[in-house]
């Protein structure tokens, strides 16, 4: 097939192959380390956090604060489990 383009005659080349994709091996490595690295974010910043809350000069404001971070992780391991089941 000849197509006219910007004055030259030139063949269009369609490819019939599917594009190759990595069969395992290094594409699941690569979306594993991915996965582990967001992991570890979150784990580094909720930990930042309970830190923050420990530094907290009030006695009480301190347990506030370290229990609502405890609760967000739960609910956040939930929301993670929630989403396992449904790839299951």
């Amino acid at each position: 097939m000849l197509i006219l383009f910007f004055g030259r005659w030139t063949s269009a080349v369609t490819s019939v192959q599917p594009a190759i994709q990595p069969s395992g091996g290094w594409g699941f490595f690569n979306e594993y380390e991915t996965e582990q690295q967001r992991r570890q974010a979150i784990r580094d910043r909720r930990q930042e956090l309970i830190e923050k809350a420990r530094k907290l000069e009030d006695d009480l404001d301190r347990a506030l604060a370290i229990e609502l971070q405890h609760q967000e992780a739960e609910r956040e391991r939930q929301a993670e489990l929630a989403r396992i089941k449904a790839l299951v």
